[in-house]
């Protein structure tokens, strides 16, 4: 059973107790990514989770990654669009050991200028790396142009101008005014007593300051149109990246469970239309598939393939004739069938780790401000017809509502060409 507490400073706080497990998973999760910040600030949501772990007034870097792994455990964190993690593993008996220096990282940290200066390589270091990384790149190329000048287009990475501009007072400045105790949730899961639990992080976190910090640029689904983006970034690759994109909604719309189910049907898994026609029976690409970004407001169904320059029309345009063949009739009831059985059997298996677990929870709070049961959520994913998908699937994928973006040696008049195609 999960157990919701919120401390008298406004933290909330999730804890499911799992008696057969030995150990137990704890996230620090707050409610701040790169969405809350500006071009000139681009970043400093991801820089800031790099410094924390580089010492706190008590404890150097050294000491947090060795206390934690001295345990048998694990600590790591990343930074998204809307939210920051700080979340270790470790033995349920080392509990107090791992929460405390989770709580003296996000109370105390040093912010030293010689370990700022440093950092800051390391990241830039980062950015390059994903540049050089073209299939990750691509979607933070086509976030760029699709989410136009709202803030949800800004990468987490950040901007190389903005990086190096970092100080030590801007840092303590973002995080006094966005590490509030009503913009954080606690998530424990695992092999541990929940009043004990509770005790202790009402012991480590009970002083975090009051307040909230929930500042963000809302997105209007009706009034934002992101096409028509047409965007080619030429870079000497081997291989050519491309994501094509359309609007979807927020990740708390009553139609998330059958755009899920569309998404395992177009390109989510091996079965797919997606990976079958573009990948099995024509050869066209090794790296196929559809994905779904879901944000509070809003969110995009995206395809993504790596092909030559020589296939890359041919691709788009199969993949625009599968969006066209699944938007002209019904899924069959194996077909559907066996799409509702691969999501319920996907989301139980992941049910099965502790990180898993404790990542829902602190999620569901986020998103709902509630905990979605198992059942429910099978019982979702049950409840979709094959008319609300096909409704689905006609509503989103209007052909001159895609979005392109490639990335690739690609020339200007064939990406012309193939861009006509969308229009």
């Amino acid at each position: 059973m999960i157990v919701k507490t919120i401390l008298d400073n406004g933290i909330r706080v999730l804890i499911e107790d799992i008696p057969t497990f030995q150990s137990v998973a704890i996230g620090v999760w707050v409610n701040c990514g790169a969405r809350v910040e500006s071009e000139a600030s681009n970043g400093i949501s991801h820089f800031l989770e790099h410094m924390l772990f580089k010492g706190t007034t008590s404890l150097s870097a050294y000491d947090i990654a060795s206390q934690i792994e001295a345990t048998g455990g694990s600590i790591n964190a990343f930074t998204g669009k809307e939210c920051t993690s700080y979340y270790l593993r470790i033995p349920s008996y080392h509990f107090v050991t791992g929460l405390k220096v989770l709580a003296d990282m996000l109370k105390n940290p040093a912010f030293l200028q010689v370990e700022i200066e440093n950092e800051k390589g390391v990241v830039l270091s980062e950015i390059s790396q994903l540049e050089d990384t073209p299939d990750e790149y691509i979607h933070d190329v086509f976030e760029e142009g699709f989410w136009k000048s709202h803030p949800l287009r800004l990468p987490v990475l950040g901007n190389r101008e903005a990086v190096q501009s970092f100080s030590r007072e801007s840092l303590w400045d973002f995080f006094d005014s966005r590490y509030r105790a009503s913009d954080i949730v606690i998530s424990i899961a695992g092999g541990i007593n929940q009043r004990e639990a509770l005790a202790v992080v009402t012991e480590l976190f009970g002083d975090v300051p009051r307040g909230s910090s929930q500042q963000t640029t809302p997105l209007d689904n009706a009034a934002f149109v992101p096409a028509p983006l047409r965007v080619l970034r030429t870079k000497n690759t081997q291989q050519v990246n491309m994501v094509l994109g359309v609007l979807t909604f927020g990740a708390n719309d009553p139609h998330r469970y059958a755009l899920s189910l569309l998404n395992t049907v177009l390109g989510g898994a091996m079965s797919s239309h997606l990976f079958q026609e573009v990948r099995e029976r024509r050869g066209l690409a090794y790296a196929i598939g559809s994905f779904i970004s879901s944000y509070s407001d809003t969110g995009l169904l995206g395809i993504y393939a790596g092909t030559s320059s020589e296939k890359l029309q041919e691709v788009v345009v199969c993949c625009l004739g599968e969006c066209r063949r699944i938007s002209a009739e019904s899924f069959s009831e194996k077909v559907m069938t066996d799409a509702k059985e691969m999501l319920k059997g996907g989301f139980l298996l992941a049910m099965e780790g502790v990180e898993a677990r404790m990542t829902r929870m602190a999620k569901n709070e986020l998103i709902f401000g509630t905990q979605i049961d198992i059942e429910e959520v099978l019982a979702g994913i049950e409840a979709v017809r094959a008319e609300e998908v096909l409704a689905l699937a006609q509503t989103i994928f209007d052909t001159n509502q895609f979005s392109l973006a490639v990335l690739g040696d690609v020339r200007k008049s064939a990406f012309a060409k193939m861009a006509s195609l969308l229009d």
